[in-house]
């Protein structure tokens, strides 16, 4: 799952890892992001089936009214996080993650990455596409 900014030039992928399904209901991501200032790669995000379901039922809100967010956290809400938001009356969205990191350097700062842009709103359907596979696909 790919989200583009308008001018593709910047975007926020995921790729499921794998899943837990006996246990707990959960699913593992990477994540890769590319703006003008940041290139990251996350490797391993944990994040409740149940909230992507959640997410995917915001996504589809947000898609019929173009106002509100949709938000989707991670089994450690303070680790990731990331919501579209509606911007405007016109209908256009944002993006935007935050993902934070233990840092045990003993200097007291945490790996944090924190961006975001806007992007077209004809992307949801494809995103609650694409996340149900993420979430189905075993």
């Amino acid at each position: 799952m790919k989200i583009y900014n308008e001018y593709k030039s910047e975007f926020i992928e995921i790729i499921r890892n794998y899943s837990e399904d006996y246990y707990y209901p959960s699913v593992n991501i990477e994540i890769k992001i590319k703006t003008g200032i940041i290139e990251a790669i996350i490797d391993s995000i944990w994040i409740e089936r149940e909230n992507i379901e959640a997410f995917i039922d915001s996504l589809k809100l947000l898609d019929e009214s173009r106002k509100g967010r949709a938000i989707l956290e991670g089994m450690s809400p303070e680790r990731f996080k990331m919501e579209l938001i509606g911007i405007d009356d016109s209908g256009h969205l944002g993006i935007g993650i935050r993902i934070e990191d233990e840092n045990f350097s003993g200097t007291g700062y945490n790996n944090v990455i924190q961006t975001g842009f806007t992007t077209d709103s004809g992307l949801i359907p494809i995103l609650i596409s694409d996340l149900k596979s993420i979430i189905t696909n075993h």
